[in-house]
């Protein structure tokens, strides 16, 4: 006999598939939240739970009715948009990946859409601290090649242009590696 999927059991009435479900991820969500954004870590937990009510409210409304991607990678973008949500009302600077890498489509749900966006970001946090300062500083803190040269002391802007285009490559080549496999 086949189990019910979880779309079901909400739809029953099962309160418990939930309350699992919250307690299984939660710390996993905090752990890549914490790695993949500059928001405050106090705000993690409540944006894991807000992802967790929006799936279930998805389900009750009939907005969610079949999963075509895994629970886990559905939570988790309902979570990074909400994390986005919170830094454009701080008015962070943020970047965002289809920003960075325009050839890469990030559509609506799909898991390997998600996938692609987890692999750029955990290859960004692999690379030398020398690549990652200069890209964040770039990206991320929207400074111009003048001011990455003075901070991170480069001879002169051109020299920085280059190692910027280095470091970029650099990140380009390990996601299209990690992707291919």
């Amino acid at each position: 006999m086949q189990q019910p999927s979880i779309i079901q059991q909400v739809l029953a009435g099962d309160q418990r598939v939930i309350e699992k479900l919250y307690r299984q991820y939660r710390d996993e969500f905090i752990r890549w939240g914490r790695k993949h954004y500059f928001v405050e870590v106090e705000v993690l937990p409540e944006v894991y739970q807000d992802a967790v009510l929006s799936f279930y409210n998805n389900i009750l409304s009939g907005r969610l009715k079949e999963l075509s991607c895994s629970v886990k990678t559905y939570l988790f973008e309902i979570g990074r948009r909400l994390m986005l949500k919170e830094i454009q009302r701080k008015k962070a600077h943020f970047v965002s990946i289809e920003q960075v890498f325009p050839e890469f489509e990030i559509k609506e749900l799909p898991e390997e859409e998600c996938e692609q966006e987890i692999v750029i970001r955990e290859e960004l946090n692999n690379l030398a601290e020398r690549c990652k300062k200069l890209l964040k500083l770039f990206y991320y803190e929207k400074c111009g090649m003048a001011g990455i040269a003075e901070k991170m002391g480069f001879s002169s802007v051109d020299s920085a242009k280059t190692q910027k285009y280095k470091c970029f490559e650099k990140l380009k080549e390990a996601v299209l590696i990690r992707l291919k496999n």
